[in-house]
């Protein structure tokens, strides 16, 4: 403090008030002035400062959409409210909070511009949120295998079919001939609508007045795809 006092006396006492005072020192303006060159150098300020901790520890802590580091982690802020805080972690479930931070008793209007700019010293303002995390439960391959039967079950029975589980079916012993066919209900030749009729004729194309039409624009040449069925 004495180096910033003897620096407020020479340069401020004397370059600038000894313009008005003429040769020599002004007591009370050289005073004066190093009150105010000290209260300008020894103003107050808020250091604000939150920490996340999670247990287990190492989880990517992002705040606000932006990723500040790997629990723990500390990083300043300037603005009260509410902030988003996300974590991740391999293993576990992911994690989302807002979480409220709400301003000290001196950072209530009018009451922080005093503590921000009139009164000597630091105010140190540092919040600690600590999470749990969960871990995450994966479900087993035959568990989602045994979901998907069933769910493929109940549709085609409210469809009026019926599947065999393929747990159910018995496995085919070497040597035994291959399952055939039963017999189709009704006298039907084919297990598909419409296999094994002829195909449609196609209409005869009009020729002009006067010319014998060839048996290529009656019956236009058509390719039918040929389909075989087991």
């Amino acid at each position: 403090m004495g180096y910033w006092i003897h620096l407020a006396k020479r340069f401020i006492g004397h370059t600038v008030l000894s313009t008005f005072t003429g040769n020599g020192y002004c007591p009370t303006l050289v005073g004066s002035a190093t009150l105010l060159f000290c209260l300008l150098f020894a103003a107050g300020c808020v250091e604000r400062r939150l920490t996340v901790r999670t247990d287990p520890p190492g989880a990517r802590v992002f705040i606000d959409d932006y990723e500040i580091g790997t629990s723990p982690c500390s990083t300043h802020f300037t603005y009260y409210g509410t902030r988003k805080i996300r974590l991740v972690k391999d293993g576990f479930k992911t994690k989302t909070i807002y979480q409220p931070l709400p301003p000290p008793w001196y950072q209530i209007p009018p009451l922080d511009f005093f503590a921000e700019n009139l009164i000597p010293g630091t105010f140190r303002d540092h919040r600690t949120v600590r999470y749990e995390l969960e871990p995450e439960i994966v479900t087993p391959a035959e568990e989602l295998l045994r979901r998907a039967e069933a769910v493929r079950s109940q549709t085609l029975s409210e469809a009026g079919q019926f599947v065999v589980p393929m747990d159910r079916v018995p496995p085919r012993q070497e040597g035994s001939p291959a399952l055939q066919p039963g017999p189709l209900p009704g006298g039907a030749t084919s297990r598909f609508p419409g296999a094994g009729e002829p195909p449609p004729q196609p209409l005869p194309v009009a020729t002009p007045m006067g010319e014998v039409p060839t048996p290529t624009q009656v019956y236009p040449q058509q390719v039918y795809p040929q389909t075989s069925y087991p």
